[in-house]
């Protein structure tokens, strides 16, 4: 660390405790924001380098691993510990910033709210949560979004299984397995909401999940509960995992139960839907499909997005956090649930035509 960073960073906590500096990095560690930002991840890699690399970069596997040894022995590092207080500050500050969405953005779109559902999110490696292309865009739209301020709300499952990971054999020929994740091991937080969505002529217990990406909140859904028959935990085991009816029932899960968690979180969103690319096969939250929708005047939106490349690091802006609740919110759906990758950076929902659509059931 150089002299400047240290000034910047104040001097250490005095008598700083394991639990105390603990607690401290677990808190980092819950908002991804961590995961494009260098700072906290050398901060990561300096708890153990060698666990750091064997976990693919996951902090909490990491800091479960440390022995007590290691914790005594960071608590009283001066460095760590000045590097752990300016990235608990760089994160405060970001949150804080003003956006450019909150500068520039038209009053009549302020209320805005986009939802963007997809079926992957590429946030970072230790989540393998995805598949390829489409995952990595998607990831990159929640984090351009966060930088940018612009309010937004992803939708998408959670999967026990994830995608298969490949291995060779010995002859040279792939093998490909599905490993078995612990959610423990992620910043993924329990809502502790459930909500029931119709598959045929029964309804499927969906637990919903909250992760944090920066200012981006997500939402997970899954449907591995006890409460659900044998077949129904396995509907979000793997992503694009089983036959073609596995695959609509995940659709199903995540259109229709998308939809209901958002109510569930937002109960007083109304029901007017901006999509910024309209869904290949659109659902009601009833599990029907949806009339034909009524286009309207676009609303103004904000001026022209700055360049918005995702691995360009940008001046800290400031919090657009949790959409507030509030009868005349709008929200905006970007689906690229079936495949269709959503062509342009979600930020510019706010430009797009509002289509009238079916309230929330």
């Amino acid at each position: 660390m150089t002299t400047r960073q240290t000034r910047q960073a104040g001097p250490a906590r005095r008598g700083s405790t394991v639990g105390d500096w603990t607690t401290r990095i677990r808190a980092l560690m819950q908002n991804l924001w961590w995961s494009w930002n260098p700072d906290p991840q050398r901060l990561f890699a300096a708890l153990d380098p060698p666990a750091w690399e064997a976990t693919q970069h996951n902090p909490l596997k990491t800091l479960a691993g440390l022995t007590p040894a290691r914790r005594t022995a960071l608590a009283a590092h001066r460095e760590f510990q000045q590097l752990l207080t300016t990235c608990e500050r760089q994160l405060r500050d970001y949150l804080r910033a003003r956006t450019w969405f909150q500068r520039t953005a038209d009053p009549r779109t302020r209320r805005l709210r986009i939802a963007y559902f997809c079926a992957e999110f590429a946030i970072h490696e230790s989540m393998q949560q995805y598949a390829g292309g489409l995952g990595v865009l998607a990831g990159d739209h929640l984090k351009s979004a966060s930088d940018l301020g612009v309010p937004l709300v992803a939708v998408g499952l959670l999967y026990r299984s994830g995608y298969y990971r490949q291995a060779l054999r010995p002859d040279g020929t792939t093998d490909a397995h599905f490993p078995h994740y612990d959610f423990a091991d992620w910043p993924v937080q329990d809502t502790g909401r459930r909500i029931r969505v119709p598959l045929g002529r029964r309804a499927v217990l969906v637990r919903i999940w909250q992760l944090q990406v920066g200012r981006v909140p997500v939402y997970l859904l899954d449907t591995d509960l006890p409460d659900n028959r044998p077949a129904d935990r396995t509907i979000t085991a793997r992503l694009y995992g089983g036959d073609n009816e596995t695959r609509i029932q995940q659709e199903l899960i995540l259109g229709v139960g998308g939809t209901r968690a958002l109510q569930a979180g937002y109960p007083s969103t109304s029901s007017t839907l901006t999509k910024v690319t309209p869904p290949s096969a659109p659902w009601n939250a009833s599990g029907r499909s949806a009339p034909p929708v009524r286009r309207t005047t676009a609303p103004s939106g904000p001026s022209p997005l700055p360049p918005c490349s995702p691995h360009t690091r940008r001046s800290p802006p400031d919090t657009t956090a949790s959409p507030p609740s509030s009868s005349a919110s709008t929200w905006a759906g970007c689906s690229t649930a079936r495949g269709s990758i959503a062509k342009r950076c979600c930020a510019s929902a706010a430009r797009m035509s509002t289509i009238g659509a079916p309230p929330f059931a």
